[in-house]
């Protein structure tokens, strides 16, 4: 059965820095919530792990215009994946944007397969006639740590890269672990809208993806419990908001010195 959203009525104006992309994304609430919309659509993938902190300690967030309270907005779903995507440009061309999406899940699924997870994230439209949205769904995996859940969402944002794959030559349709580091790589050297911020990503990130991929567990299973990188109340937001992402932890540059120093030891150890 098709999903509809019960849209959220806020809004709140949210500061977000430029994106050549303009997806958008937002929680959904579990089937038994009534799949609502909850919280603001927004581009800045990094307010999505601070809602998820909010969540799981039981109280606010606002930053940057964006506010989630706990008690007020429509609960998360700790126990699914579930992300709403939004494009402005989808009503004047759904089904690219329908193909690009389908090509973020299959980069999603190679990822989950890598993992071993037992099910694999799927893509549907939502049976919203206000707006066009999609709907990605997948394992809870991608919410158990923040630097998760933002890779998780920047292989949506790259789907958008897939006409200009499709263009020189690259298969879309064939992504295996090996296709996906080559095409990144590629990205990284040839995309010529180089003031893309996903590509300047990419090149942050690319030759770590599978360490991360591969120790998963021993990164983010402390005290053997999943979560616990967002239990640490002593981080500030903004300090948390800014250095949570994937970005950051390929930079060795997040708030907790200890996953630094011991993904450091990682890569080195992986050279």
């Amino acid at each position: 059965m098709t999903i509809r959203i019960k849209c959220l009525t806020t809004k709140n104006k949210l500061i977000e820095i430029y994106q050549s992309v303009d997806i958008k994304f937002a929680f959904v609430s579990s089937k038994s919530n009534g799949y609502k919309q909850c919280n603001d659509l927004t581009k800045c993938r990094d307010f999505l792990h601070d809602i998820i902190k909010a969540h799981l300690n039981k109280n606010s967030v606002s930053i940057w215009g964006m506010e989630y309270k706990y008690g007020e907005y429509p609960k998360i779903d700790i126990t699914t994946t579930r992300l709403a995507v939004y494009h402005d440009k989808a009503n004047k061309c759904p089904n690219k944007f329908q193909n690009d999406l389908e090509f973020s899940v299959s980069l999603i699924n190679q990822f989950e397969k890598s993992m071993g997870l037992d099910s694999l994230s799927t893509v549907e439209k939502a049976s919203n006639t206000d707006k066009q949205l999609w709907v990605f769904t997948g394992p809870n995996f991608w919410m158990k740590a923040p630097y998760l859940i933002s890779l998780y969402t920047m292989l949506i944002r790259l789907g958008d890269k897939r006409a200009y794959l499709i263009k020189h030559g690259y298969d879309t349709a064939i992504v295996s672990d090996g296709s996906i580091v080559d095409m990144f790589e590629w990205l990284i050297l040839n995309y010529k809208y180089q003031e893309d911020n996903d590509i300047r990503y990419l090149n942050k990130i690319t030759n770590k993806l599978f360490i991360i991929v591969n120790n998963t567990k021993r990164l983010f299973f402390s005290r053997r419990v999943w979560y616990n990188k967002y239990k640490d109340t002593k981080v500030a937001v903004k300090n948390f908001h800014d250095r949570s992402g994937i970005v950051s932890l390929c930079s060795y540059n997040t708030p907790d010195e200890k996953l630094n120093k011991q993904f450091k030891k990682l890569t080195a150890s992986s050279k």
